[in-house]
Formats: C-alpha cells, structure tokens, sequence
C-alpha cells in the first residue's frame, strides 16, 4: 500500500511541477504506512490512510480551517493534532493552480524551518 502512496505523490509532484529553489531536492519514501514528500529532507506533504496533508504556516492553516477547505490532521481517533498540517479532501485536486500555489508554500515553508 506504501508503494501506491509513493507512487501517487510522485505522480502529483511531476503532473504540478512545483517551483521549488533551484538545487532543493524532492524525493518522496514510506512514512507511517503511507508516504511523504520531502523538500532537502524536509517533509513537507504526506498521503497515508487518512488522507491527503500538507505542512503550512498557521496563517495559512488557520484561513483554510476556517473556509472549511481542510481540517487538522489526526492519524488516529484519539491521537493528538499534528499542529502544522492541513488535511484536505478529494476534491481538493480538482483545481491544479490552487494545489500548485499550496504545494509551492509548504515545500517554502518546510525549508524556512530550523534556519
């Protein structure tokens, strides 16, 4: 299953082809029974079981929370929020440009963190 999470970001990754600085590497590999994107080693997008997420400043989280467009990430009932990730539905690959400009904000983001 971790394979097709794998394959399903990479996919994703080349059909947006987010800008990302020049010299930044992207990979993605298994995580947790699913799979993450990174950005120089910097998860910045995971795809597992419960859904689609992507790590975001808390602006950003906060407007999109509030817009109903995603909501926090928690990878079990009871687990504990994972507080800088939005989870987004389905349709949310419905508009490429959108996906592309949030995409592009988190690999920034994920990058501008620990500097």
């Amino acid at each position: 299953m971790a394979k097709d999470y794998i394959n399903q970001l990479s996919l994703l990754i080349d059909d947006i082809g987010p800008a990302h600085p020049s010299g930044t590497s992207i990979g993605t590999r298994h995580f947790f029974g699913g799979a993450a994107a990174f950005a120089d080693r910097r998860i910045f997008m995971s795809l597992t079981n419960v859904g689609f997420a992507l790590k975001l400043p808390q602006e950003d989280l906060l407007c999109l929370f509030q817009k109903g467009d995603a909501r926090e990430l928690r990878y079990f009932p009871n687990a504990p929020v994972k507080k800088q990730y939005a989870l987004f539905s389905k349709d949310f690959f419905d508009d490429n440009a959108r996906t592309k400009s949030l995409i592009e904000k988190s690999i920034t983001f994920a990058l501008s963190e620990n500097k």
